[in-house]
């Protein structure tokens, strides 16, 4: 089956699920017997609606601009906090696995004791990483190099569809929608995802979590509360997670702490589909004068595209130096430890062409010079040890 066909039917069936999920909303379609008597979904189809209503974006091209926050402080020491910038690029295809990601790295965060006089942030460079069939592609900018590796799956991004569930631990281990839907699936089966009717329309979704298998299953250690919205595919438009006030309480009769974490996400209707187009989330944990920590997002997306047409070239490594076909390329993808220089694919400069030979040539020279000295230098320890097992035998021995 052809990419373009497992798309189609991806978007059919996916389609077909939100459709469905709305209409029991909606109340089109009668609930399932478990809810029968009530005009709320059950779990299941809520949790159809939620994660179904997500996947039906599998595509997108968006810049996600907004800052981080952290701080924290001890008994006896003073608060230390830093701000940074946040400003990338995602061109991502969940479909074909698929990733053009430019950020900014090796943030300069200034940190600030006492006062909490933030110094603004230094973006040190500007890096692209592309994801692509053929190799995983790194340029730094300004620089002329790109690094060329063999083809891995993208992980280190945020994945925008979990928006409006994810705490700031989600975001800082990149926690992808299936990482969700393998969560929440197990926890249903094991009975800790409750649901309620809530203001406005919404619909609460409790999931409850253990300290870890095997423990009491009477018992749970904290509790993620979502809100979502029927009437925009299930969207999650709040989530508060807290924690039990004594390590642990019972489900039938819980004793929280207040929330720890609060998030509120915006969702807007882009090409058919429901996009996150702003969100915050707020972690402050601890008590004051014993020890704190936070960490704040407040972040803004713009979408240049929602479930655009696939084209591998738009992952490629010309498509990534489109606009500076004189850079290096440095290709690791043959022979990690000896990687080859080569010219770029873009490169049509004789002078360029002969500099990038010249370049190869002189790069191989000093790899078959290192080859020769690793080589002489492990010859010349052997002999040393010859040498003095003939000494040993000779002197020792022969007495």
């Amino acid at each position: 089956m052809q990419a373009s066909e497992r798309k189609f039917f991806s978007i059919i069936a996916r389609s077909l699920v939100s459709a469905i999920a709305m209409a029991i909303a909606d109340g089109g379609i009668s609930p399932l017997k478990a809810s029968a008597q009530s005009s709320l979904p059950s779990v299941d189809q809520i949790l159809t609606g939620l994660l179904g209503g997500r996947e039906t974006l599998f595509a997108g091209d968006v810049l996600i601009r907004g800052t981080e926050y952290r701080s924290t402080s001890y008994t006896g020491e003073k608060e230390t906090s830093s701000k940074s910038d946040i400003d990338q690029r995602i061109k991502v295809d969940f479909l074909e696995n698929r990733l053009w990601h430019e950020r900014s790295v090796g943030v300069d965060q200034i940190a600030s004791t006492g006062e909490l006089e933030l110094q603004p942030t230094k973006a040190l460079h500007r890096e692209i990483s592309v994801f692509g069939r053929d190799g995983f592609y790194i340029k730094s900018l300004p620089s002329s190099l790109v690094s060329a590796n063999l083809p891995v799956a993208p992980n280190r991004f945020w994945d925008v569809r979990t928006f409006g569930m994810c705490t700031t631990d989600d975001m800082d281990n990149y926690v992808k929608l299936s990482d969700y839907r393998d969560t929440l699936t197990i926890a249903n089966e094991d009975g800790l995802i409750k649901a309620a009717s809530a203001d406005e329309g919404l619909i609460r979704v409790d999931y409850f979590f253990r300290l870890g298998p095997g423990i009491n299953d009477q018992l749970v250690s904290g509790v993620r509360r979502i809100w979502v919205d029927p009437s925009k595919d299930f969207a999650p438009v709040e989530m508060r997670e807290q924690f039990a006030s004594n390590g642990t309480t019972a489900i039938k009769d819980p004793d929280w702490s207040p929330p720890h974490t609060i998030s509120n996400t915006n969702w807007q209707k882009r090409g058919g589909v429901w996009v996150p187009v702003s969100t915050t989330i707020k972690m402050d944990y601890g008590k004051a004068g014993v020890g704190m920590m936070s960490i704040h997002y407040e972040l803004a997306l713009e979408w240049f595209a929602v479930n655009q047409d696939f084209d591998e070239s738009d992952y490629s490594l010309l498509e990534l130096d489109g606009s500076d076909p004189e850079s290096i390329v440095l290709d690791t993808r043959i022979d990690a430890e000896h990687p080859l220089i080569t010219k770029h694919p873009g490169v049509s400069d004789p002078r360029l062409l002969a500099q990038f030979e010249q370049d190869r040539i002189s790069m191989q020279a000093s790899q078959r010079k290192a080859s020769n000295s690793t080589f002489r230098v492990f010859l010349l320890g052997n002999l040393v040890v010859i040498v003095i097992a003939f000494i040993y035998v000779r002197v020792f021995r022969g007495k």
